[in-house]
């Protein structure tokens, strides 16, 4: 049992700083893409934007399904351990930063989210335009 704690524990903070790069990636790739203002870049981003959007769903249902795991293991194999090796404050520490990061990935996702549904709108108007001109 300690072990697949353990490892649900690695793998619980694993994905949580997958989260985070995940959600970064996206922004930053949204704004260069947006300052580029090119109709085939757009595209080719509005292709990535889905499949990553799949893997960072699918992490955020990870992050929850082990993190209550690790809420009920907690005391048992963190805090006894944390306790003896004055740790408390450096996970106290920790998990403000990872609720921190977490909001504001997952703010930066619902902005970037409603924008890439307008820039998906424009290439679908684009698209009919060429359509009709054809």
């Amino acid at each position: 049992m300690g072990i697949f704690v353990m490892m649900n524990n690695y793998f619980h903070d694993v994905a949580t700083a997958m989260l985070v790069v995940a959600s970064l990636l996206m922004y930053f790739l949204f704004y260069e893409v947006e300052k580029q203002n090119n109709n085939e870049t757009k595209q080719l981003f509005v292709n990535i934007y889905g499949k990553l959007s799949h893997i960072i769903g699918g992490t955020i249902i990870f992050i929850i399904m082990a993190g209550i795991v690790r809420t009920f293991t907690y005391k048992e194999f963190e805090w006894a351990n944390a306790v003896g090796n004055e740790q408390v404050p450096a996970i106290i520490v920790k998990h403000i930063l990872v609720v921190f990061f977490l909001v504001f990935g997952l703010r930066g996702w619902i902005k970037v989210h409603r924008r890439v549904k307008k820039m998906r709108e424009e290439l679908l108007d684009i698209l009919i335009q060429k359509a009709k001109a054809n």
